[in-house]
């Protein structure tokens, strides 16, 4: 047991000047040309494997735009435009397939970009997928809508890419719902280009959508994922309907595969702070990083911030969070000036974020100035040794478990039922002083009510947490 549950120590580092700031520092801004300022609104981004920054413009918040899709090499300090959908025709109502940017991703060095089509080519609306070899432009291949490809008569929001070159969006069919594309030459699920087939359509869980305007708008997958192994999760983020709708915030996906992902079932990620539940803005991009925490763009004026959290299950643990001069509940004096970061991407080494933001109109960047999490120097350290509540309790079915540390020392973890009889060991090790989180997950167990037990130098803490299923 004790293998299987370490992986899932997260170890909470503060220090600095504000918690869950001090790896990462503002360091600049990567700017729009000149020349395209007046057409620019930007909406999500995307880093390829060799670190090029895309950002996509789009006119789905705003018809003053253009749908443009820009690029900076690492180290660039402006972006350079890759394509402008306009100039190539996209409202000719004999070419045009282009009326709104709705998601853009990365294979390797491929760009993905997704579009929907304009209105009077289908009034009920439909997608196309430009497919960039290599990020050349002259290699386009276009997907969908009176081209070829399966499975884009519907549009598809927000993609993201897994390691295995499938992209995953959101659809407005029986959904909010979501859909796999194959744009892998090593496998034949699917033709090149078209939709897994689905026996049925998993429904995001906040429900279904109104008029169309609270949908799916951003996917993230993880990096590192096998999705071809059931044990693999990916993110959805969704706006509501309205500022109290409460049907708006991120999904966790799990249970299926590339090959049936029909069987993929939704989880609504919740937090102790209601963090990630949305409102009516657009577009609350999510990415994830390398080392596995989902990062989250708070778009809306009640946010403006970027968190980054550690996932159990369903249940999200704030973890960090990019410096941000006007962050709602945390302001940075040092951070970026904020306005509405929409989405986020990382270097492949993920030491460098860009952050998107649509008021400011411009790409904000940061590095992470430890990217080992070694402790500050002038960290504040516990006044003793301390267990604290669980949360969430009730659960079903994970928690966190928390406690704290003056000094390093050994540490064991127990969980056990109302007999005394040990059921899972949590941790039995070494800890360095300061402040660490346990998850637990009660998947095997019986509704009821369980105990956690830590032991540290002789001393040992108890408290009581309830199972509810």
């Amino acid at each position: 047991m004790l293998k299987r549950f370490l992986p899932l120590l997260i170890v909470l580092i503060s220090g600095g000047t504000l918690f869950g700031q001090a790896d990462w520092k503002y360091k600049g801004e990567v700017k729009f040309p000149d020349a395209d300022t007046a057409y620019v609104q930007p909406y999500l981004c995307t880093v390829d494997s060799e670190g090029k920054l895309y950002v996509a413009s789009s006119t789905v918040t705003t018809l003053n735009a253009r749908n443009i899709i820009f690029y900076a090499e690492p180290g660039d300090t402006v972006l350079t435009k890759f394509v402008d959908y306009f100039e190539i025709g996209e409202q000719d109502s004999a070419t045009g397939h282009v009326q709104q940017i709705l998601g853009i991703t990365t294979m390797g060095t491929d760009l993905l970009v997704s579009t929907k089509i304009p209105q009077f080519q289908i009034p009920g609306g439909a997608s196309s997928a430009f497919h960039y070899e290599k990020g050349i432009l002259d290699s386009a291949f276009i997907y969908g809508f009176n081209t070829v490809g399966s499975g884009w008569g519907t549009p598809v929001y927000g993609v993201a890419a897994t390691p295995d070159s499938f992209a995953i969006g959101g659809i407005a069919y029986q959904g909010p719902s979501i859909r796999f594309y194959n744009f892998s030459s090593n496998t034949t699920v699917s033709g090149f280009g078209s939709y897994v087939f689905m026996s049925s359509q998993p429904m995001d869980p906040n429900g279904p959508h109104s008029s169309g305007f609270d949908m799916i708008r951003d996917v993230a997958t993880v990096p590192t994922g096998d999705y071809f192994a059931a044990d693999n999760v990916f993110y959805t983020s969704r706006n509501a309907l309205s500022a109290t709708a409460g049907n708006g915030g991120v999904t966790v996906w799990s249970g299926g595969t590339i090959e049936d992902p029909s069987v993929y079932a939704g989880q609504v990620v919740q937090d102790g702070a209601n963090l990630l539940t949305f409102s009516d803005a657009i577009p609350y991009g999510i990415t994830v990083h390398p080392d596995g925490k989902l990062w989250v763009a708070g778009v809306d004026s009640l946010r403006r911030w970027v968190k980054g959290f550690d996932l159990l299950g369903a249940f999200a643990s704030y973890a960090l969070e990019l410096p941000s001069q006007n962050s709602f509940d945390n302001p940075n004096p040092d951070g970026a000036p904020m306005v509405a970061p929409c989405d986020v991407a990382f270097s492949p080494d993920g030491n460098t974020a860009y952050v998107v933001d649509a008021y400011a109109e411009t790409v904000f960047m940061f590095e992470n100035e430890n990217s080992t999490s070694v402790r500050a120097e002038n960290q504040t350290l516990p006044d003793g040794f301390e267990l604290k509540q669980n949360y969430p309790n009730p659960f079903n079915p994970s928690t966190m478990i928390s406690f704290a540390l003056q000094k390093g020392s050994t540490v064991k973890a127990i969980v056990s039922n109302a007999l005394g009889q040990s059921l899972e060991i949590l941790a039995d090790g070494y800890y360095e002083a300061g402040n660490h989180n346990i998850a637990f997950n009660g998947k095997n167990l019986a509704s009821g009510i369980y105990y956690y037990t830590l032991t540290s130098n002789g001393k040992s803490m108890t408290k009581k947490m309830i199972l509810m299923k």
